[in-house]
C-alpha cells in the first residue's frame, strides 16, 4: 500500500505557527477556529505568506508526535509512505523538508517527499490531507480528510483528526 500524507497542518503545526506570526505582523488577535475556509488567509491578510521565507517561522514548524507514532508505525508494516507538499520552491523548503525528516529519525528520507503544484498527478492507494478541493482531484481510492476548521462542514471524505484513527482507517 502507498500512502500519501501533506505536510502543512497534516502532520505539523504549520496553521497555529503561520497565524501566530501574522498575529505579531499585523497586531491581530484571531485563533485557529476563525479560519473558516481554505483562502482565509490570503482573503484577511495582504501577504500572508511572507514568514514562511523565515528561517526562524520552519524552526517553529513540528511534526505532531501522533504523526511520527502512527507514521513509523505504518512505515514497520510495510506500507510506503510519501510526504507530500505544494509548496512553492523558496529558499527556505529546504529546511522545511529537513526539519520535518529530522522527527522521523531516519525512517523517512528526502526520498519519500513529493513537492508539486499538482497533487492530482502523484498516484497512490490513500492520500490524506486538510485540503478538500486536493481530495475531490485525487486519484487514489481511498481519501481521508484531515479535519481542521476550515474543512469541518465537508462532509464527502472520511474525515479526522486523529492519527490513531487514522492508522485504524489503513488497516
Amino acid at each position: 500500500m502507498t500512502v500519501l500524507i501533506d505536510i502543512d497542518s497534516t502532520i505539523t503545526n504549520f496553521g497555529d505557527v503561520l497565524l501566530k506570526y501574522l498575529n505579531e505582523q499585523y497586531s491581530t488577535n484571531y485563533v485557529k477556529r476563525d479560519i473558516t475556509h481554505w483562502d482565509w488567509f490570503t482573503d484577511t491578510f495582504s501577504d500572508p505568506w511572507k514568514p514562511l521565507d523565515l528561517e526562524k517561522f520552519w524552526n517553529d514548524v513540528h511534526v505532531m508526535p501522533e504523526a511520527v507514532s502512527v507514521i513509523k508505525t505504518l512505515c514497520c508494516n510495510g506500507v510506503k509512505i510519501y510526504l507530500v507538499t505544494a509548496s512553492f520552491f523558496t529558499d527556505t523548503l529546504g529546511l522545511k523538508i529537513r526539519n520535518v525528516l529530522k522527527e522521523f529519525g531516519g525512517i523517512l528520507t528526502e526520498r519519500n517527499v513529493v513537492i508539486t503544484q499538482n497533487k492530482s498527478l502523484i498516484l497512490g492507494d490513500v492520500m490524506i490531507d486538510d485540503n478538500v478541493e486536493n481530495l475531490k482531484t485525487c486519484r487514489c481510492p481511498q481519501k481521508i480528510l484531515f479535519t481542521q476548521p476550515w474543512n469541518e462542514r465537508e462532509n464527502i471524505f472520511t474525515s479526522t483528526n486523529d492519527w490513531y484513527s487514522i492508522l485504524y482507517l489503513l488497516k
